[in-house]
């Protein structure tokens, strides 16, 4: 019993630090991402055009199609979405593990 104490709070720091990234978030991707079912791999990236910021979320589903979710700075989606040129490349800010 005295070994499982251990492995019990090495969980519950990592479960605490993955609310931590997840908190970063806009409040409207906040709750996309504590919903999300990881079944098709989703990952979510920030990147930058301009002065203006944007996420994007993209998961696969059977036969390898991608799908994407363009979202804007205040994580509301953008429908439909927009052809965009980051000026750097994306930042891998959450991912479904």
């Amino acid at each position: 019993m005295r070994n499982l104490l251990p492995v019990i709070m090495l969980t519950m720091l990592i479960a605490c630090n993955k609310d931590k990234d997840v908190n970063k978030l806009p409040r409207a991707l906040r709750d996309v991402v504590r919903h999300m079912d990881c079944d098709l791999n989703p990952l979510l990236e920030k990147f930058t055009v301009g002065n203006y910021i944007y996420y994007k979320m993209t998961w696969i589903e059977p036969g390898s199609v991608r799908k994407q979710t363009l979202y804007n700075e205040q994580g509301n989606p953008i429908i439909p979405a927009i052809e965009i040129n980051p000026t750097g490349p994306p930042e891998t800010v959450w991912r479904c593990k």
